[in-house]
């Protein structure tokens, strides 16, 4: 990539990855001058509203940035939630250990069905129905889940929730694709 294009790396769901094949970005910082590493709260840390976030930059492009900085990008409520955020590591942690039990429960489904999905690192599963999604979507929300469909033909992109709003859900979407 030439010298004069930015290269952003988004890490919205960095905090979730557990995988050792995860690429860590802040080794090529020394090696891209170009390089940013955007990361939000918006994710694990549930700070969504509050809209706050934060770039790795090398020091070479710090001055050009904030020339193009808004004077008040962020709320000082956004900015100390952010910082109390930071400080509870042990509510990321329990939230990992969650997200990694809650992937394992759609795996299993997922392969007990024969049907195939990405390995996920962020906190939803996305796999093929072998159905039209758009129905699956829409049987699902008149059953109380709210999912994703429409980004690839015959796929579905779930949110993972808890052990029990999994296994509901879980639960939900067998029966509708049992009853073809």
């Amino acid at each position: 990539m030439p010298k004069d294009v930015l290269i952003i790396s988004d890490e919205a769901y960095f905090e979730y990855a557990t995988t050792a094949e995860y690429p860590d970005t802040f080794a090529l910082l020394d090696q891209f001058p170009n390089l940013i590493i955007m990361r939000t709260f918006s994710k694990i840390y549930g700070l969504a509203g509050l809209r706050i976030g934060y770039a790795i930059i090398p020091d070479a492009l710090k001055e050009p940035l904030n020339i193009v900085r808004l004077p008040f990008n962020t709320s000082s409520v956004a900015q100390s939630a952010a910082t109390a955020a930071l400080a509870d590591q042990a509510f990321i942690e329990k939230c990992v250990t969650a997200n990694t039990e809650g992937l394992k429960q759609w795996y299993d489904f997922l392969d007990a069905r024969g049907l195939a999905y990405y390995k996920s690192d962020a906190n939803f599963i996305f796999f093929d129905t072998e159905r039209d999604a758009t129905d699956l979507f829409n049987q699902l929300l008149q059953k109380g889940f709210i999912v994703r469909a429409g980004l690839k033909p015959n796929w579905l992109r779930i949110t993972i929730g808890s052990n029990k709003e999994n296994q509901d859900c879980i639960q939900t979407l067998a029966s509708i694709l049992d009853n073809k």
